[in-house]
């Protein structure tokens, strides 16, 4: 198995792959990705721990604090975790292969410090195995540490299923049966970290499945790949309302449907950020649907700021969207049987993401989503719906080119999941149009470096990690405008630095390294593979930055100016050249390039193009909890909130104590921030 290669199908949140050719994921799956524990994302944790390629059978438990997590919103998919060498030496020393390695998800019933020996005594009612089977690894495949910088992730297991978080401590399970090969050491927190037993701790047994651990462990560095994601609203994330749902959507009729969603209730999502797919689930009690495939001609999805809040909420869909609605989704779609999971207890998982083929650009605000379709080929499912109607209000209507809806019975609405890729793109100028100018970058060999201005990276919060770093086409000089490239292409060499800039903008030098500082991070190296048209162009004058390059080191951002150095070599296959988008002399980023060689350290063609560049991150945990509706301060619009959910019991929205409810444990928390009124 090669570490971390992502296929092209999406993850049902509990379930197998659940994704047609007409419903592909507009950035590949994991794009998101969260270091825990946190510290440690650009720092070497100091311990060891073998457990994960031992020789020998191993049973692994872990569990973070659910503030090392928190930054993930409850509907976030887990889809794969990965771990670094501390070796100077790359492993295994041969292929590995082991009949079964099996990795199990679930909020954590204890936490870091209370682990008990029984492992059935540490998991949630949630668990899941997210993996299982034969694994085979291949040799080196762990890259070796270099120097004074942690390894990069290079090893790793891609989810055969998604563990959709719903907030509190994260546990994991490994169990398996050893290979036979000598194993690697992975990084951990050392035994005498003083978070130890505080936000993380581990224990093992020296077999597979284990009942029992017998033994403590140093904590992996854990990598986990996600599919960002938030249900809604965010009150109910985790429970329904009690009612008895909404039938008349993805059914054998045509369906249209509006949604305005609060902006408290998008707290998760940067300014910036592409949205990218969306959600529903079944109610309480229903079985798995559909039995077989259904698909219908037409699904059609809009975004757009809403201009209205959702109590104030027109019928008139035309009413609702600003001028900035975008039309994401359209054409034929196909959901596969079983794609919603069956609910279990009170509450049903979300089903299978409907993505779109588009990003919508996020600016802050009330979003508004239409939702439009012709009829399916079979009978349409119960949808779970949710309260308040302040947080997230629906209008529907029974023929798709309605103009006007119908709010739900007890104004209710159809619960919703929407995902989200958090990003920023820069020049900020070129967040929503072309820059004008083009210019080669996968082509031949060559550098090319930016310089980022703090002025342009106002929504990168310091202490975030930025994991991974994309481009669009340019529509100016391509023979085409289309998505690209056609047919596979590899670039035999791309490696990134990225680093505090050492210079402005306006006073970037011809020398590369005068412009990096001295935390210069190797983000990826070598060759990269760009699957057909994974750069899409699907209409307008406007690329999509589809196609994300993941880091294996992320780059943790400490404040001030940004330089990113790349190093191409020569691309194979693909068709034709094609120029990225970009801008020259715009303010806030600039460009030196050298087109000769990859190895150069100076610029020899005067200024470069600065490319429209989408730098993924992860923001770091929030340090203001209490803070419910995101506005920097714990007031009395936080404490309604509160009120709410401690009123339902049953929900993450205000659980401080990661226990997996709101409750009188909560309480003195919120009382402490409110009192501070100002967050930290």
């Amino acid at each position: 198995m090669r570490a971390m290669v992502v296929g092209v199908a999406a993850l049902s949140a509990g379930g197998a792959f659940a994704a047609s050719v007409t419903n592909l994921p507009f950035n590949p799956p994991g794009s998101t990705r969260i270091t825990l524990a946190n510290k440690f994302a650009g720092a070497i944790g100091g311990g060891t721990n073998d457990s994960p390629l031992n020789d020998s059978a191993r049973t692994l438990e872990w569990v973070f604090r659910g503030s090392q997590v928190s930054m993930m919103a409850p509907g976030t998919r887990l889809v794969g975790a990965s771990f670094r060498n501390t070796s100077v030496n790359a492993g295994p020393s041969a292929q590995a292969d082991f009949a079964d390695w099996s990795l199990t998800l679930s909020r954590s019933l204890r936490a870091p410090g209370a682990l008990s020996s029984v492992v059935a005594d540490n998991a949630g009612a949630d668990a899941l195995a997210v993996r299982s089977g034969a694994l085979t690894v291949s040799q080196g495949e762990a890259a070796a540490k270099s120097g004074a910088l942690p390894a990069p992730f290079t090893f790793g297991a891609v989810f055969q299923s998604a563990f959709e978080y719903s907030g509190g401590n994260l546990h994991l399970l490994l169990s398996h049966s050893g290979s036979g090969v000598g194993g690697v050491s992975f990084d951990a927190a050392s035994p005498g970290d003083p978070d130890t037993n505080a936000l993380f701790q581990a224990r093992k047994a020296n077999s597979a499945g284990a009942a029992m651990t017998t033994q403590a462990a140093d904590t992996p560095v854990t990598r986990l790949s996600t599919d960002a994601g938030v249900s809604l609203p965010l009150l109910t994330a985790n429970a329904s309302n009690g009612s008895a749902g909404f039938v008349g959507a993805l059914g054998a009729s045509g369906f249209a449907g509006q949604f305005v969603i609060g902006a408290e209730q998008l707290k998760f999502v940067p300014r910036g950020s592409l949205i990218t797919w969306l959600a529903f689930r079944m109610a309480p009690g229903d079985a798995a649907w559909p039995s077989a495939d259904v698909t219908t001609s037409d699904f059609e999805i809009e975004v757009a700021t809403s201009v209205n809040p959702p109590q104030q909420m027109a019928t008139f869909f035309g009413g609702n969207p600003a001028a900035d609605a975008i039309l994401v989704r359209q054409g034929a779609l196909t959901i596969e049987a079983g794609a919603f999971a069956a609910g279990a207890g009170e509450i049903a998982r979300f089903g299978a993401p409907i993505h779109f083929q588009r990003g919508f650009v996020y600016t802050g605000g009330d979003l508004c989503v239409t939702v439009r379709h012709a009829p399916f080929s079979g009978a349409g499912p119960r949808l779970d719906t949710a309260n308040p109607a302040s947080a997230l209000r629906t209008s529907v209507a029974s023929a798709s080119d309605a103009q006007f809806g119908a709010f739900l019975a007890q104004d209710a609405s159809i619960a919703l999941q929407i995902g989200f890729t958090p990003s920023l793109c820069v020049p900020t100028s070129v967040e929503k149009e072309s820059g004008g100018s083009g210019a080669w970058l996968f082509e031949t060999p060559r550098v090319h470096q930016l310089v980022i201005d703090p002025s342009q990276l106002t929504y990168l919060p310091v202490g975030s990690t930025v994991d991974g770093i994309a481009f669009r086409i340019s529509p100016v000089a391509p023979l085409q405008f289309v998505s690209w490239p056609q047919g596979d292409a590899t670039v035999n060499q791309f490696d990134v630095y990225l680093s505090t800039a050492q210079r402005t903008a306006s006073t970037m030098s011809e020398v590369f390294a005068q412009n990096e500082g001295a935390d210069r991070v190797l983000n990826r190296s070598g060759s990269l593979f760009v699957p057909s048209e994974a750069m899409k162009v699907i209409g307008g004058t406007v690329a999509e930055h589809s196609f994300i390059v993941p880091f294996t080191r992320p780059f943790v951002y400490t404040g001030g100016g940004v330089c990113i150095t790349m190093r191409v070599g020569q691309r194979i296959g693909g068709g034709a050249a094609v120029n990225f988008d970009g801008k020259f002399n715009t303010f806030g980023v600039n460009g030196r390039r050298n087109t000769v060689s990859s190895t150069a350290t100076s610029a020899n063609t005067g200024g470069a193009l600065a490319f429209a560049t989408r730098l993924v991150f992860t923001r770091p945990a929030p340090t203001c909890a209490a803070d419910l509706n995101a506005d920097g301060l714990v007031d009395d619009l936080d404490f309604v909130l509160f009120v709410g959910a401690y009123e339902f019991l049953t929900t993450p929205a205000a659980d401080f104590n990661y226990d997996g409810m709101t409750d009188d444990g909560d309480f003195p928390a919120f009382a402490l921030a409110y009192d501070a009124l100002v967050c930290p």
